[in-house]
């Protein structure tokens, strides 16, 4: 990676009202980018960074709805890159939830809803890569990669 390719790394709480920054530091990171997304590109990938931030909250974290939310604790801390790296937009979410094995995520098959919805078959269509892994640090580690140019998510049926 040369020193000129952009980076934003940042913390959120485990909760439902923190996934706000994702979208409002996204934004930011395709201000200070020339990274081609256009409009509707950066639509796209918040909403697959949604289904991403919302999976881990209530699968990784068990944390149940936006309404269960009371008082100031949270389960856990989400970590999250932004970058360019070459002519892709890697977004890596760390996780410290329920470990989830690398074949229950590799092994849905596209089209399939998984436990509760289609998030996975939405994220699969709107980026061009998605990865799975447990870290040596025993943390889950999300990479979606996408390229220059809009997907064809809306294509679902």
């Amino acid at each position: 990676m040369s020193a000129e390719e952009p980076r934003l790394r940042f913390q959120i709480r485990a909760r439902y009202e923190e996934l706000r920054l994702l979208r409002e530091r996204f934004r930011h990171f395709t201000t200070l980018t020339d990274f081609p997304l256009g409009e509707s590109g950066a639509d796209e990938i918040l909403l697959a960074l949604d289904e991403a931030a919302t999976n881990i909250l209530r699968h990784g974290y068990q944390v149940p709805s936006p309404e269960a939310e009371v008082g100031e604790t949270f389960p856990g801390i989400v970590d999250v890159e932004y970058s360019i790296e070459g002519h892709q937009l890697l977004i890596r979410i760390w996780d410290d939830g329920v470990p989830r094995e690398e074949e229950s995520f590799e092994s849905l098959p596209p089209r399939t809803p998984g436990e509760s919805g289609m998030g996975l078959e939405i994220m699969r269509h709107i980026m061009d890569e998605l990865s799975f892994e447990r870290t040596e640090e025993g943390r889950n580690l999300l990479v979606m990669r996408r390229s220059r140019g809009d997907s064809d998510w809306s294509k679902l049926e």
